[in-house]
């Protein structure tokens, strides 16, 4: 017997580009640097949330912590995913989409998630995540 609904979770990855290793920023969650180009470095960092038991229709994550990032570049991407976690056995990632550092904006967003092929068809024309963003200019 599978279930049917789902028990989806969110993982938010940020990509940036940093030029020297001796500016790298430090931030509130796991970073993964990897090596980019010549004198370049690429970072990424992942925020998972908590999943939502039995809840794929319209699951709301009440987490009073808020991911929060810093970046480096006008290159920045976050990567936004939504997952099924099955316990036992491997994570399906069910939509994913990614947006540019530099278009976020204040207050909160609806973001479209797009399927494995990049379509916007079938259950995946209204499937959407609402953000709240906050931005703070570091000088």
């Amino acid at each position: 017997f599978f279930c049917l609904v789902i028990d989806p979770y969110v993982v938010m990855r940020v990509y940036d580009v940093e030029k020297s290793k001796k500016m790298r920023s430090t931030v509130t969650t796991q970073s993964t640097p990897t090596e980019y180009g010549h004198n370049d470095m690429l970072e990424v960092t992942d925020h998972k949330t908590s999943s939502v038991r039995d809840n794929g229709f319209c699951p709301q994550w009440d987490d009073e912590e808020y991911f929060s990032f810093t970046v480096n570049s006008q290159v920045a991407m976050v990567e936004i995913t939504v997952a099924d976690s099955n316990r036992g056995f491997i994570d399906e990632i069910m939509c994913k989409t990614a947006v540019p550092v530099s278009c976020l904006r204040q207050g909160l967003r609806s973001v479209q998630f797009y399927d494995q092929c990049s379509s916007q068809h079938g259950p995946f024309g209204m499937a959407r995540i609402l953000l709240d963003v906050d931005i703070n200019y570091v000088m």
